[in-house]
């Protein structure tokens, strides 16, 4: 039943993230579209070139905080603590 229910708020929580993600907290169309290829250069910008505290540390700590619940995945589902199984999970 524990497991039953975990997954149940796994795929409700999956769909808040994933609306939160495309459509959530007030994103308006941009025409400029930007694509970050280089790993970290928006936290590096973050850090040097916002000097508001509160406005990066939120940021860092919510998305740490946000993906708390998926690491829950491999205590409740015995066959996801198996490589072959969680990669493709984290390809979706």
């Amino acid at each position: 039943m524990t497991k039953k229910l975990y997954f149940i708020f796994i795929i409700l929580y999956t769909s808040l993230l994933l609306y939160w993600l495309f459509f959530g907290f007030g994103r308006t169309p941009n025409v400029e579209k930007t694509v970050q290829f280089v790993p970290f250069t928006t936290i590096y910008k973050m850090f040097t070139q916002i000097d508001d505290f509160k406005y990066y540390s939120v940021n860092i700590i919510g998305n740490i905080v946000v993906f708390i619940p998926f690491g829950f995945l491999g205590i409740v589902f015995e066959k996801l603590k198996k490589a072959r199984f969680l990669f493709p999970i984290f390809i979706l």
